[in-house]
């Protein structure tokens, strides 16, 4: 999603948010906080406000490693093609801008047999079939999904080990500072392999999917079932993986005639698009003649003709507004639940950080 940071008029209008002032400041210098103030809802005139200066920016980006099981039992119920025209689709819509995504299939083979070198090995999925990319991205993706077909057997295990590999690389790369990255597993069933017979697979694969995200850069595994009568009690399985990995709950998809799962499988990659959008704005350089000051900052949300200011609440007491990753020494805009929650949902709607301004605090 883009955003617009630049000074433009420092207005408040809502109940949430009032205008810095003089009057009831608070000493910033003794005591390097934010001011307090008395409500009020009066806009400020333009030329009382900020001179303008704007720059351009973006809500902190997603990366999706996504892991797809493309096992002989995809191509039963009519699942195969809807499933992967739905992700052709999330791939070329528009509305993934600001995400990338990576593509690996399992198993390495459609051979239902192959050996623990070809299938069964962490080595064999570390490259992924489409490497990290910028969506949307109509070309790439489908012309890698086109030339697969459903076989073999489920390695999930190996599979994942080595997306969670490839996840904790981006997530640690300095170019992917501040950057959310998330596995997602797109499966019908879990393993059924036999690439380590002695022990749990659904296990293994959960306590991998825990270890990720339990890890300071917290990489959270995203599921999508779709449910097979051939796997019974496999979505108990499913659940247990994405519970471990941090997400609560697999997204369940119930095959029926093609169009029905094409929406349900589009419905639920919509949903963990919306899950990891981000809502953390880096703070830019400040435009020329202008330098950062924590406490002259503001933010204000348009969409359409509407436009509104959002008040700094470093606790996010009341769910609008926003803060600082770290109010001492920031580096992010944070925006808090209700405020994420409707720059998320709506379309074309632009953020507007203004430089120089004192910062309105919300008041609840």
């Amino acid at each position: 999603m883009g955003v617009w940071l630049g000074c433009v008029a420092c207005m408040a209008s809502g109940s949430s948010v009032v205008p810095n002032g003089d009057q009831g400041r608070q000493d910033q210098d003794a005591g390097g906080e934010f001011a307090a103030f008395d409500a009020g809802t009066e806009e400020l005139a333009p030329d009382a406000a900020c001179a303008a200066a704007e720059s351009e920016g973006k809500l902190a980006p997603v990366n999706l490693v996504f892991v797809f099981d493309r096992s002989g039992s995809m191509s039963d119920f009519n699942k195969w093609e809807p499933v992967v025209r739905s992700m052709k689709s999330f791939f070329a819509d528009p509305r993934s801008k600001g995400v990338s995504a990576s593509l690996t299939y399992f198993p390495k083979t459609s051979d239902l047999y192959c050996g623990s070198t070809e299938c069964c090995s962490i080595d064999s999925y570390t490259v992924p079939s489409v490497p990290l990319t910028s969506l949307p991205n109509g070309t790439v993706f489908a012309a890698s999904l086109d030339e697969v077909v459903p076989g073999g057997g489920t390695p999930t295990v190996p599979a994942m080990r080595a997306a969670i590999r490839q996840a904790r690389s981006i997530a640690e790369a300095s170019a992917h500072r501040g950057e959310t990255t998330a596995v997602v597993l797109v499966t019908d069933g879990m393993p059924n392999d036999n690439c380590d017979p002695q022990r749990s697979s659904v296990e293994l694969t959960a306590g991998a999917a825990q270890d990720a995200n339990e890890e300071a850069s917290s990489i959270k595994t995203y599921v999508v079932g779709i449910e097979s009568p051939y796997h019974a009690g496999a979505l108990d399985d499913l659940h247990h993986v994405a519970r471990r990995g941090g997400t609560t709950a697999a997204i369940l998809v119930m095959p029926s005639n093609a169009e029905g799962t094409a929406k349900a499988f589009a419905d639920a990659l919509d949903a963990i698009r919306s899950r990891t959008v981000s809502c953390r704005l880096p703070i830019p350089s400040p435009p020329e003649g202008k330098v950062f000051d924590r406490r002259k900052l503001n933010v204000t949300v348009s969409e359409g003709n509407r436009e509104y200011g959002l008040g700094y609440d470093e606790a996010c007491q009341g769910g609008a507004g926003w803060r600082y990753d770290d109010v001492a020494a920031p580096s992010f805009i944070e925006l808090c639940s209700s405020s994420c929650s409707e720059v998320k949902g709506g379309r074309g709607t632009k953020l507007s950080v203004q430089f120089g301004c004192d910062t309105r605090i919300a008041v609840h």
